[in-house]
């Protein structure tokens, strides 16, 4: 039962380690970063990136980009910029679902609570992101 718990409060925890930053202080020195993430050159000569920023310090459409190619310096034909969601998966394990966990609420209780509270910490938006649970199979009765 308590394995139960750990295990999916762990794989809670990897899942979304990366979606939002846990204990960031105003003295933290977070590097800003610009990633080329897709390349599409289907129109060569004309390539068409893809970029993600994190960190930065204005939006990622208002920041000066000149890209290269080797030392010269390309001509950007046109930006835009593009909402993206995040994918989530969240594996259950559906032993003892019901069951009370410390918390005194059910299992799937602590599981619904938890999902919710990424929505509502904005790590995950509704309508943007995909969240997927899954679960294993099992031939017991």
């Amino acid at each position: 039962m308590r394995y139960l718990t750990h295990l999916l409060c762990l794989i809670i925890v990897i899942a979304t380690a990366g979606i939002w930053p846990l204990g960031v202080y105003a003295q933290a020195q977070m590097t800003p970063a610009l990633d080329i993430i897709a390349v599409d050159q289907t129109q060569f000569p004309t390539i068409q990136l893809a970029l993600v920023g994190s960190q930065l310090s204005k939006d990622i459409d208002t920041l000066p980009v000149t890209l290269f190619e080797g030392d010269q310096a390309q001509t950007i034909l046109t930006d835009r910029v593009e909402q993206g969601g995040l994918q989530v998966a969240i594996v259950v394990n559906l032993h003892d679902l019901l069951a009370l966990g410390r918390s005194g609420q059910t299992h799937q209780a602590e599981v619904h609570g938890a999902t919710l509270e990424l929505i509502e910490r904005q790590a995950i938006t509704r309508n943007v992101d995909l969240l997927a649970a899954y679960t294993s199979q099992t031939d017991e009765h």
